[in-house]
């Protein structure tokens, strides 16, 4: 690891002006993956801005009937704990029980979460020159791909790592973020960057900017939620695929549904193609195959990972089935 300077922000406006004062400031939290990649030399800051010393990021909020403002500094921890959560917002839960391990649940922070950098073993390792560390190949192509893309990978086959990612889109979450010019909200799908766009940058956020609240509106009666990760251990491992799906119910026909895939691509993959299939059905058998074919017809699979394809319609059909007999 390469040497930094370390300084603790006191207020909002102070991380943002030393985020700016240094080209290549970074802001830590937990650090947890943070500062796997600048052991690696993967990342080499010169300065870290600890925002964990900024009061009332961390905070959990009911907002009257719109929903729950979750601060971006809320450890996954903390949030697993909060009644609020757990009583409308059981989805949340699942995913943070699939998450590494108390002890690393005990630090990482939900922002840091939705921000992690790749996990791709090539990009992770010092000795290849990927494309995102300015190189002129994707390695996954022809190497080793077993958990690598199998949608929207060209022309790099990462995976984005988030479990939280996939729920919190699943849920139409805002994440409200702040810079030099102010606070704006975006939609969560607006976050993420996919490698087509951009081969540097995972999120759009810029170098200055901070993640303050995640807000999830307010599930109604109607809704169904349910979360599923399969991983090669049961703890500490990420998703090789995970699905989150949320149906609104109108009788016993499916009003509006949410279909969303970690492990699969780049970026959390909405399956919007699935949902309009369900949207003014009833679920039956038949109707749960066509729709967890179409979850993965755009599917471009390299030659180490077709099986997931079958796991994610596998998936995507225990979603189906379980949250109907919630």
């Amino acid at each position: 690891m390469k040497e930094f300077e370390h300084i603790n922000a006191k207020t909002i406006d102070e991380a943002i002006s030393l985020l700016s004062e240094v080209e290549g400031a970074v802001a830590i939290a937990g650090g947890t993956d943070l500062l796997t990649v600048m052991k690696s030399e993967i990342l080499s800051p010169k300065r870290l801005v600890n925002i964990k010393t900024i009061p009332n990021l961390d905070q959990i909020k009911h907002i009257d009937d719109q929903g729950l403002s979750i601060g971006a500094l809320s450890s996954l921890s903390q949030i697993n704990r909060d009644e609020m959560v757990k009583d409308s917002c059981g989805i949340l839960i699942q995913a943070i029980n699939r998450i590494a391990t108390p002890q690393i649940r005990n630090v990482g922070t939900i922002g840091g979460n939705l921000c992690q950098k790749p996990r791709c073993w090539y990009y992770r390792n010092p000795s290849f020159q990927c494309f995102r560390k300015d190189g002129k190949i994707c390695f996954a192509v022809r190497g080793e791909n077993r958990y690598n893309a199998i949608i929207d990978g060209s022309p790099c086959f990462m995976v984005h790592p988030s479990d939280l990612a996939t729920v919190l889109m699943a849920l139409d979450a805002k994440i409200d973020i702040v810079g030099s010019y102010g606070e704006k909200s975006i939609p969560i799908d607006d976050f993420f960057v996919n490698p087509k766009v951009s081969l540097k940058e995972t999120n759009v956020l810029k170098p200055s900017e901070l993640i303050t609240e995640i807000k999830i509106p307010k599930l109604n009666d109607r809704s169904k939620t349910i979360f599923l990760k399969e991983s090669e251990r049961k703890t500490w491992d990420f998703a090789i695929v995970s699905v989150a799906l949320k149906i609104e119910l109108d009788g016993d026909r499916i009003n509006s549904a949410r279909i969303v895939l970690g492990g699969v691509s780049p970026t959390p993959f909405r399956a919007r193609e699935a949902e309009k299939l369900l949207e003014g059905n009833s679920v039956n058998k038949d109707l749960i195959d066509i729709v967890s074919n179409e979850a993965v017809s755009k599917n471009r699979a390299l030659k180490g990972n077709e099986y997931k394809v079958s796991l994610a319609q596998s998936l995507v059909k225990r979603a189906l089935l379980e949250v109907n007999y919630l």
